[in-house]
């Protein structure tokens, strides 16, 4: 019997000692570190759609500009007089990718021998209008003349 009763308070020293000792996380600790964990991950996503939104934005305002800057070498392709003095819609030439577009032309007389032509480009970049806007001056000589 006198084992029997010290088997008992061995086993029972042992237990309580495993349960102070123990390896791993507490269901609290788990917690904080999901909680974390969704933090920072969904600051990263907000992080990601701020950067798409901007490369969106970049991407159409280029192509809007490339539609303008060419518009304008086509007319330094033409001679000086037969440039269209007034105002011109070259809506119909713009990118496909520039939603609700608009594309307005204005030659007008600057002085003696040169014109001025301002271009505007007006699209729609999610639901905001943008706008970019372009001018050059083409003269009667033309370039190297």
């Amino acid at each position: 019997m006198k084992t029997g009763c010290l088997a008992q308070p061995v086993f029972s020293m042992l237990s309580t000692s495993m349960l102070k000792h123990r390896d791993g996380f507490t269901v609290v600790e788990l917690l904080v570190t999901i909680v974390v964990s969704g933090v920072i991950i969904s600051a990263i996503f907000a992080l990601f759609m701020t950067i798409q939104g901007t490369q969106r934005s970049a991407i159409l305002m280029s192509s809007a500009t490339r539609a303008g800057e060419a518009k304008i070498e086509s007319l330094r392709n033409l001679t000086y007089t037969s440039l269209p003095l007034g105002e011109t819609d070259f809506t119909s030439e713009l990118p496909s990718n520039l939603r609700g577009a608009k594309g307005t032309l204005i030659v007008t007389d600057k002085e003696a021998g040169i014109r001025r032509v301002d271009i505007t480009i007006t699209y729609k970049d999610s639901s905001k209008e943008r706008r970019v806007e372009l001018s050059s001056l083409i003269g009667r000589l033309g370039i190297g003349q």
